[in-house]
């Protein structure tokens, strides 16, 4: 068999809400990561970075060699009396060659490592140039030239050139000035560069600045004009680091100072130097790079790290969380090295602290929180509703739970004003729940207890309404959950006891009944209550207490029309509390059905019937059952408030008209609240509304159409047995996008879901959600979604060219603060900056793009029968590192091939997802 590593096509989906280079990248605080021995690394003290061709990480420290893939740490240290280990553990510097191979400088010279057979080449410095002393060997740092040569900075060896074709290290030749003639020597030095013409620069602390012109033969010190000119050689002032910008502009680090030399006008200008720390010995670290947008940075030792703006003589000092400084200005974390990865990312050595690791591509989560201490922050960290203003741009209301009022966010400040409003009945001490303004920048604000506040655009209270048990006219509950504007000005209010729609023109309100809310003509419930007061009564079982099975048996004497009135209790599609009516031989006459019911006040599970029946003169028997609870007299929620009656009455009405009149009001109530008039739930969690649609989300009631133009209803609840249907009936939220499709979040998943063909998609956990109880759905970039959940959040991406959905999930490692989200409380603002409330505070991203660096990819093992390839026996044909495999032979009897692979981008590797 041979396997050919070509033929594995790998989508890598990196896991991060990423944005593109900026000029304000990393303006303010660095936001680190630190990796250090708990995490895998060998020392705490990195001094080397290097990313090789495959993208793998090379990381010198003081105990050893290491390589990273972005899961594990693969170690290469000095064994004593084996030739062919690390020459030494204290690694100083780490390049690539051309060809691929690994050249790592130490305390005792130089090692070549050999990636085919994992073994060391190793070069005794000292011993080839006779150089005794502790650090005679030292070679600081190993570098390689456009022309694929490398050079090596010695502490005493001086400045080294490799020679392939002889496998020996050569002294570079010096020329210090026209008289001496050509020079090998022995100085130190820590800096060495390559401009955009082939000139090589090296910092001498013997000659101080020098260059080698392209096809010289030596390095001579440049010449400096007298203005500005500094002393490289003074000791304190030894040259640290080079780098030669686009311009061709040599950068300069020195052990107290940062400079700029322009070859072309022989100019040295200081850009910064330092009073404090002269003698510190670790001064002698820097280093220079330039970022993907032409920025320079210096990672300044102990005095911290400084950002350019392009290539100008502008810097700022830019500050790492967490990280302070010391009496005498020094930063708590010195700087050894400094990479920039294929990726963008950032690594720094430390002396102390292991590696940095700052993705200035990676967008960090604001999370606003209560701080008492803090002028202008969020009244309480529990979020409950949010709405962006359409009258003041820029402006967000925010309601938190607790927080007795509602606060205003200015995105520009990312300071909040709180508008106190009054708490009544509210049951969490003031909740702004839902938010509507209007076009005049008045506000309605549903509560949680206290009904539904209106205050005019100064954010005065102006009205409060509250539900009347004993007006039909009233909002149908206190507890205010959802509340969306329609194009006609009208207000759909959403509460845990109906859905109502409110005038604001008027003040006042209708209810859009379900089932269990549908109630007859007002003057039906008096018309009724009076009878029943009245000699109208021919027989009745009223008042009827728990544990009942009741029967009363009257006779008719006149046959004709009757009214058959029963209260009692129902919900979902059953009766407990109900009457019927029997004929003498005990067969039904009429009986009580729930979906025939209507409410009678209090309780929505109070029902009410009024109906007319034709009966024979002779006996009949009026029954009534009841269970345990929710009686007459022990009522386990509010009792009914629209009749005074608990059983079952029959009602002879003399007066023809009359008779007429409820038969007319009770048709008329049937007939405009038919079942397909009727949304099915009561407790409301969600509202939307496109074109002529409104669309709601039911707790357990599924999904609901009002068409605006028929009034009729259509509801989609969970079925089983169908591969098209929605994801479950615990409605949480309900998300039009731009394109017309819902996006609808359950406690079983989630729901996309096409109106015009209603067809449904769902995504749960099996898809990568990391939980299926959903909470809101947001629009990103890209048709990217975000969804809020009870475990974090997940952004949903979409590669349309291979149909595939990907969820990329965040927690609160990441930076979210938090995990529990609530519905109702994320939105995307015009600026599109993201927003999402949780139990933890108000999370905030800026407008986000994928990082555009794709990683590299590697073979890290290939498993024959469970028995890697790299641990078979010698003799093999397959090499110690499997990236350059371009085939494998296997025998017909080795069968079970697993491929391990590892994805190279480091910006969150432990979340990278892989599809085939």
């Amino acid at each position: 068999m041979r396997l050919a590593p070509a033929a594995l096509c790998l989508l890598v989906i990196l896991l991060l809400p990423a944005r593109g280079w900026t000029s304000d990248t990393a303006d303010t605080a660095i936001e680190p990561r630190f990796m250090s021995v708990t995490a895998g690394l060998s020392s705490p003290a990195a001094h080397a970075l290097h990313q090789d061709s495959y993208g793998l990480l090379w990381i010198g420290t003081e105990n050893g060699l290491q390589r990273y893939d972005g899961h594990r740490f693969v170690t290469y240290r000095n064994a004593p009396g084996n030739p062919a280990s690390l020459q030494h553990n204290l690694v100083w510097g780490v390049v690539e060659d051309a060809a691929g191979t690994i050249w790592v400088s130490t305390e005792q010279g130089i090692s070549r490592f050999n990636r085919r057979t994992g073994d060391f080449v190793n070069y005794n410095i000292s011993e080839q140039f006779g150089i005794s002393g502790l650090e005679g060997g030292r070679i600081f740092n190993i570098i390689m030239d456009s022309s694929n040569r490398l050079w090596a900075l010695g502490v005493e060896a001086g400045l080294l050139r490799y020679e392939p074709e002889a496998d020996t290290w050569e002294r570079a030749n010096y020329e210090p000035d026209d008289t001496t003639g050509t020079i090998t020597t022995g100085d130190f030095l820590l800096g060495f560069t390559e401009d955009g013409q082939g000139r090589l620069w090296a910092g001498s602390t013997t000659f101080g600045l020098m260059a080698r012109q392209p096809g010289g033969s030596a390095f001579r010190p440049v010449e400096i004009n007298e203005e500005g000119r500094i002393d490289f050689t003074d000791p304190l002032n030894h040259i640290t680091f080079l780098h030669a910008d686009a311009a061709g502009i040599i950068w300069i680090t020195a052990r107290n100072g940062v400079y700029k030399y322009d070859p072309e006008t022989r100019s040295l200008k200081t850009i910064a130097e330092y009073d404090y720390a002269r003698n510190f010995l670790w001064n002698h670290w820097n280093c220079i790079r330039e970022d993907p947008e032409g920025n320079i940075w210096i990672a300044n030792n102990m005095r911290g790290i400084l950002k350019f703006d392009g290539i100008s003589d502008e810097y700022r000092e830019i500050p790492v969380s967490g990280i302070g400084r010391v009496a005498d200005g020094r930063s708590e974390m010195i700087a050894t090295s400094f990479i920039i990865d294929k990726s963008g990312i950032f690594w720094f050595g430390t002396m102390s602290q292991g590696l940095m690791k700052y993705d200035p591509m990676r967008m960090p989560f604001t999370v606003f929180t209560h701080d008492s201490s803090v002028e202008g922050s969020i009244s309480q960290s529990s979020i409950f509703g949010i709405l962006e203003s359409r009258v003041h741009p820029g402006t967000i209301f925010v309601g938190a739970r607790g927080g007795a009022g509602l606060d205003i966010l200015d995105q520009e400040t990312n300071t909040f004003r709180h508008i106190p409003i009054q708490v009544v009945e509210d049951m969490h001490g003031g909740a702004a729940r839902t938010i509507v303004e209007m076009e005049d920048g008045s506000l309605l604000v549903g509560t949680w207890g206290d009904g539904l506040v209106r205050l005019d655009p100064g954010y005065r209270e102006v009205a409060r309404y509250t539900g009347d048990p004993d007006s039909l006219g009233s909002i149908s509950g206190n507890f205010v959950r959802i509340m969306k504007q329609d194009p006609g000005g009208n207000v759909w209010v959403g509460t845990t006891t109906g859905l109502n729609l409110y005038d604001p023109g008027t003040g006042q309100f209708l209810r859009v009944h379900s089932l269990n809310s549908r109630t007859y003509p007002p003057e039906l419930y008096g018309m009724v209550s009076e009878l029943l007061a009245s000699d109208a009564k021919i027989a009745s079982i009223e008042q009827v207490e728990e544990y009942q099975n009741l029967t009363h048996t009257f006779e008719i004497e006149e046959p004709g029309s009757y009214f058959v009135v029963v209260a009692g209790e129902g919900l979902g599609d059953m009766m407990f509390d109900y009457g019927w009516l029997e004929d003498d031989s005990g067969n039904p006459v009429w009986t009580a059905r729930h979906d025939d019911s209507f409410h009678a006040g209090g309780s929505p599970k109070n029902r009410f019937f009024v109906d007319e029946v034709v009966l024979e003169a002779g006996v009949h028997h009026l029954r009534y059952q009841t269970d345990g609870s929710h009686n007459h007299e022990n009522w386990n929620e509010p009792p009914p408030t629209l009749v005074d009656l608990w059983g079952i009455a029959l009602l002879k009405v003399a007066e023809p008209g009359t008779a007429s009149t409820i038969n007319e009001l009770a048709d008329r109530a049937r007939d405009e609240l038919s079942n397909d008039r009727l949304i099915s739930g009561t407790s409301i969690r969600s509202i939307e509304i496109t074109g002529n649609s409104v669309w709601i989300g039911n707790d357990f009631e599924g999904l609901e159409r009002i068409d605006l133009e028929t009034r009729r209803v259509t509801t989609w609840l969970h079925d089983s047995n169908s591969d098209n249907t929605i994801a479950g009936n615990s409605i949480q939220e309900i998300h039009a996008g731009a394109d017309g499709i819902l996006w609808v979040t359950t406690l079983e998943g989630l729901s996309r879901f096409d109106p015009e063909t209603e067809t449904f998609t769902n995504y749960t956990t099996e898809h990568g959600l990391p939980t299926n109880l959903t909470a809101t759905a947001v629009p990103g970039d890209d048709g990217d979604m975000w969804i809020t959940t009870q475990s974090g959040l997940s952004r949903m991406v979409t590669n349309p060219s291979i149909g595939q959905v990907t969820f990329i999930n965040y927690h609160t490692e990441d930076g979210l603060g938090g995990d529990a989200f609530l519905p109702l409380t994320s939105i995307r603002a015009s600026n599109g900056t993201l927003y999402f409330g949780g139990e933890h505070g108000l999370v905030a991203l800026s407008r986000s793009v994928s990082n555009p660096v794709p990683p590299d990819i590697i073979l890290s093992d290939i498993r024959v029968a469970n028995v890697s390839v790299l641990d078979m026996e010698k003799g093999s044909s397959v090499p110690s590192t499997l990236y350059d495999l371009n085939e494998i032979s296997l025998s017909h009897s080795q069968n079970f091939l697993n491929i391990g692979f590892r994805a190279l981008h480091f910006s969150n590797p432990m979340k990278n997802q892989y599809g085939y």
